[in-house]
């Protein structure tokens, strides 16, 4: 073999061994990254209402499961909180775009600054009554598996509300211009389902127009 073609071999083979050293070196960098920041449980005292402040313009996303611990399971170090009286108060820094919550129970959410927010209870979620009162532009709430006697959701402003497998004796829902309803798979008392006159509603579902002609 020609001293260039050794040359050349040589350094291809220094190129490859070169590459996989860095491939396996990004790769402890990225598990060492993961463990350093991964989500770390902070057990709460119980409250029985929330209050959200998020000081960033930005839309946050809060997912909230039933649990019997109260706990915030992510965006700790984004997250200040303080006790008023029977309320957990969650104030939320610039940098904060999504949190994890779980709890017992919870009677009222209340939203009351901020840019956009969502909302999500997204499993079997059984609860005496709940209230979410938003006072921002923007709110969404994703409800699913909610089983209470009293619903009642509200904002002054746009209100996108998706509600799926909801069992409540009472339904109320008010919202701004551009609000919105999507009702899917939902019982509600006979005359217990009252709207406000600026949402459009959708419903989904075998029997979604019992819910509107009860």
């Amino acid at each position: 073999m020609k001293t260039s073609n050794k040359l050349l071999v040589t350094m291809a083979a220094l190129v490859i061994i070169g590459l996989l050293s860095f491939n396996i070196t990004l790769k402890g960098k990225l598990v060492e990254y993961k463990e350093t920041h991964k989500n770390t449980k902070l057990v709460l005292k119980p409250f029985k209402y929330l209050t959200f402040s998020a000081k960033a313009a930005r839309y946050v996303n809060v997912d909230i499961a039933q649990n019997p611990e109260y706990a915030l399971l992510s965006a700790q170090e984004g997250v200040t909180q303080k006790y008023v009286g029977d309320t957990l108060v969650l104030e939320l820094n610039e940098s904060v775009d999504y949190m994890q919550l779980q709890l017992p129970r919870v009677l009222g959410i209340n939203v009351t600054s901020g840019e956009a927010i969502q909302i999500n209870i997204n499993n079997t979620f059984k609860v005496d009554s709940l209230w979410i009162k938003s006072q921002i532009s923007s709110t969404t709430l994703e409800l699913k598996g909610i089983e209470t006697s009293n619903l009642d959701l509200y904002s002054s402003q746009s209100l996108i509300v998706n509600l799926d497998h909801i069992k409540a004796d009472r339904l109320a829902i008010n919202g701004g211009r551009n609000s919105e309803l999507r009702i899917k798979d939902t019982k509600v008392q006979p005359n217990q389902l009252m709207l406000s006159d600026s949402i459009a509603v959708q419903v989904l579902g075998k029997d979604a127009m019992k819910i509107l002609n009860k």
